[in-house]
């Protein structure tokens, strides 16, 4: 028995669902499964039914009955599979079908028959299937349809071989007590039926609210206890729902939060919340729209519900679409938190939209994480760049070395070749003058480009800085001080001192021309490790022990534009550069397997960080 119930249960959702019509909808959908169901059983029934009479229109030629019973029959199944037929008209079609039957078994049966059995259903019908309303109407054609026979009865218009009440007072008594009951049972199924929805609509509310809305599930049950016999049945569904909703709006991270589009007041806020705004649940509820976000956000909020509300049941737009937008929430200690928020509305019985449910999402690490990933691509492509410059400087250094060491051997054979004027003589003199100079400038090229001859050797970083310092001191300008700061306990490191003392000397030359007047060089060593995690967060370092030397002076600073070009060949600031400069600082340290990084802007000095691997 159960699994046929089930099996029934389940073809008439199957059906509802076909038609559009879903458990959601509330009233219409149990309206339309009773209707199914009515509809089917008389299909059946009016199957069963044909048999008999397609024997009795044989033997007893009563045709009219089977073409009554067949007609019967189209109708149900028009009724059952033609879905466009819209529901009052199929419900009007039914209710009157009883009506109908009804009035046909009187004529030919008489009052005493079977026919006021059908017209006491079609009256509880129409209280069930379309309303108060059709009940009424339907008991008070029942009324007419009864005085009117009665009436009939009483002239003798009727056939004398039909039953009839012995008197005219018990008939207007039996009539009387009939309209009384069938009035009884057509307001008692109206508002059953009304019942019904207002106990669905509760349980779906306590799926979607907190302990709140449970108190109001438990006020509508007492209210409803004495018309819904399956009120337990719900109330251990509802909590089993109100279960598994709290786990989830408990522990999940995202704020889960619903508000009342009537009072724009939150209605529910998760307790998640206070890890990414630091209020409490009940703090969180209290406050309103403009507690809650920033003026921007609070302005494309109105903005999108208002333009949502325009497209609300417009053809083609879904009414269980969602909208996600990012918006910044107010925390409580004032500062602004910016999320992700997906929103959909929460509709009555109706389809109107009465709340909004939301869900929050903290996008700040992802943000963040968007702009890490920028600034890697940046530095990458930026090293990339470097590389092709360095690429070509050192193709150019080679050519030019090559050119120089002809000039050089010239020089050497003219001089050998003759006795020359000491007029000659100093301009042979010039010449090798300014090709020792080219010289030394294509050596910096081929340190730029990281080739070049170079002696390494382990040296301690302070002994190091210490000496260059001595060394390179006498190129900043007297109105500067110079200040250092070289602990004790720095790293050893293995370089080409001679490369590396001029590294000191050029960011020591720029830093020194960078100042006006009086002003300040601080130089500042110390030991520095990179660890495994962070390596990706340095571009151009592997992992590994190195020591820092950081030179910061209180110059002019440098705009954006004119940092990104620091390091290209014969780029500078100046009227007339003078050489490679901070090019041939970044190959000299790329080529120790170090790192070049340089920090400044306008007004606030420049801070060069070179940083050297240390020796193990």
């Amino acid at each position: 028995m159960f699994p046929l119930n089930g099996r029934l249960s389940g073809l008439l959702t199957k059906e509802c669902a076909k038609r559009g019509v879903f458990p959601e909808h509330g009233l219409i959908y149990w309206r339309e499964r009773i209707l199914l169901a009515v509809v089917g059983t008389a299909v059946l029934l009016s199957s069963l039914a044909a048999v008999p009479s397609f024997i009795l229109a044989i033997k007893e030629k009563l045709w009219l009955l089977l073409l009554l019973d067949v007609a019967a029959l189209c109708l149900g199944l028009i009724l059952l599979f033609v879905r466009k037929i819209p529901y009052r008209i199929r419900a009007t079609v039914v209710v009157m079908g009883f009506y109908g039957v009804g009035l046909g078994v009187v004529l030919n049966a008489g009052l005493l028959s079977g026919g006021p059995a059908w017209l006491f259903t079609f009256g509880a019908m129409a209280g069930l299937l379309l309303g108060l309303n059709a009940g009424l109407l339907a008991v008070l054609l029942n009324l007419v349809t009864l005085a009117f026979l009665g009436f009939l009865y009483q002239n003798g218009s009727m056939g004398e071989n039909l039953p009839y009440y012995l008197s005219g007072i018990r008939a207007f008594s039996a009539g009387g007590n009939f309209i009384l009951l069938n009035l009884i049972v057509a307001i008692s199924s109206a508002v059953l039926v009304r019942g019904i929805e207002f106990a669905a609509k509760k349980e779906r509310d306590i799926s979607r609210f907190l302990a709140e809305e449970k108190d109001r599930l438990i006020e509508a049950r007492k209210r409803l206890e004495h018309e819904v016999g399956s009120r337990r049945e719900a109330e251990r569904l509802a909590r089993e729902s109100e279960a598994r909703y709290r786990l989830l709006a408990d522990n999940v991270s995202d704020i889960i939060w619903t508000l009342d589009l009537e009072t724009l007041r939150y209605t529910y806020i998760s307790p998640s919340v206070l890890k990414m705004r630091g209020y409490a649940q009940r703090e969180a509820m209290d406050l309103t729209m403009e507690e809650t976000l920033s003026p921007r956000s609070l302005k494309e909020v109105r903005e999108t519900l208002v333009e949502e509300f325009e497209r609300d049941g417009s053809p083609g737009v879904d009414p269980l679409r969602s909208r996600t937008i990012e918006v910044e929430q107010i925390c409580k200690d004032g500062s602004y938190s910016l999320a992700e928020v997906t929103v959909t509305f929460i509709r009555d019985a109706e389809g109107k939209p009465v709340e909004l449910l939301g869900v929050s999402r903290d996008i700040r690490e992802r943000r963040r994480a968007e702009k890490e990933k920028r600034e890697l691509e940046k530095r990458l492509l930026d090293a990339k760049r470097m590389e092709a410059i360095a690429t070509l400087a050192g193709g150019v250094a080679h050519q030019f070395n090559n050119a120089l060491s002809v000039v050089g051997l010239s020089l050497e054979a003219m001089r050998m070749a003759q006795p020359l004027s000491e007029k000659q003589t100093g301009y042979l003199k010039n010449i090798k003058t300014m090709n020792e100079r080219m010289a030394g400038l294509a050596a910096q090229l081929l340190a730029y480009a990281r080739g070049g001859m170079y002696k390494i050797i382990e040296i301690p970083a302070a002994e190091l800085m210490e000496a260059s310092l001595r060394l390179v001191s006498h190129i900043i300008k007297p109105p500067i001080r110079l200040e250092k700061e070289i602990p004790e306990g720095l790293w050893s490191v293995r370089v080409d001192i001679t490369q590396i003392q001029m590294v000191i000397s050029a960011v020591l030359a720029n830093a020194s021309e960078a100042i006006e007047g009086d002003g300040r060089i601080m130089v500042r060593c110390r030991n520095f490790e990179i660890k495994e995690d962070k390596a990706f967060l340095d571009q151009g370092l592997s992992p590994g022990r190195y020591v820092c030397v950081a030179v910061r002076d209180s110059g002019k600073g440098m705009d954006s534009e004119t940092l990104a070009r620091i390091f290209e060949p014969f780029f500078s600031t100046k009227f007339q550069g003078r050489g490679l400069g901070m090019a041939a600082v970044y190959g000299i340290v790329k080529n120790h397997e170090g790192h070049v990084d340089v920090e400044s802007a306008p007004g606030e000095g420049t801070i060069v960080r070179i940083y050297l691997r240390a020796a193990y």
